[in-house]
């Protein structure tokens, strides 16, 4: 006789068995990403490293390992997004557990305290920007389509002991930037690179790294500035709010 745990995942496994979203998933080596839409799981490109704050996605990673498929699902909760969101993004993920026969290994992964294991899926790295989806235009400016210019902080953090890159979306202000990280200003055909003065190599190389697979996203099409912390620029300046004066120290940086 099936005990309650037994019934409830048989009905989760059947359940999965006529989700259209796991057909297929997990037969091959490779990353597969989901997004929850209104208590469904809808793909995601898994070539688009950017999460938004407001939404929860779903990230199963498929490798082999002594001859034998292998898998990880983590579920990301972004911090602006619903329990109702958070909520769906956990069921769907032990459900699509249920459909690979209980073999995945689940993880929980919240923004701004993603482990390093999850963090590095993503080549070059993730970003994550604010709002959900449905707020923010996500295309270049071509045939008059507006874009919603962005500030991100290329920065490392902290995570499980090991320092990782990871690029976050910050206000557009003067007083978001510091001396110690690197800053990329997104306006779609235009990027451009603030360094600031104490920031490390490897923060300027990721940066450049960021900027390259931006513009190769957009055909080639970018108009790349770099700049450097110690050397005002006018042109980079107004276009956030505050002036250059409201720049912090690598110290104070560090400390946000």
């Amino acid at each position: 006789m099936f005990s309650r745990i037994q019934t409830l995942r048989a009905a989760r496994e059947a359940a999965g068995a006529t989700e259209p979203a796991w057909e297929g998933a997990g037969s091959e080596v490779g990353m597969l990403i989901w997004r929850v839409e209104q208590f469904q799981v809808k793909p995601w490109d898994p070539t688009d490293h950017i999460f938004y704050a407001g939404d929860a996605y779903i990230i199963l990673h498929t490798y082999r390992k002594e001859n034998a498929l292998k898998w990880d699902i983590f579920f990301w909760l972004g911090r602006d997004c619903s329990q109702d969101e958070a909520g769906t993004a956990a069921y769907k993920s032990v459900e699509l557990d249920d459909v690979l026969k209980g073999a995945a290994v689940q993880h929980r992964e919240v923004m701004g305290q993603e482990s390093v294991k999850f963090l590095s899926l993503f080549d070059p790295c993730l970003k994550t920007v604010e709002r959900g989806i449905e707020s923010g235009f996500r295309h270049v400016s071509t045939s008059g389509i507006p874009y919603e210019a962005k500030l991100l902080r290329v920065v490392q953090e902290k995570s499980g002991g090991e320092k990782m890159v990871i690029v976050r979306e910050v206000p557009m202000v003067n007083s978001a930037l510091n001396q110690g990280d690197v800053f990329i200003l997104d306006k779609g055909l235009e990027l451009f690179q603030w360094q600031g003065s104490d920031c490390g190599i490897f923060e300027k190389y990721k940066a450049s790294t960021i900027v390259r697979a931006l513009d190769s996203e957009r055909g080639g099409k970018c108009k790349v500035i770099v700049l450097e912390g110690y050397d005002e620029n006018p042109e980079f300046h107004s276009q956030l709010e505050g002036s250059a004066v409201d720049i912090k120290t690598k110290e104070e940086g560090e400390k946000d």
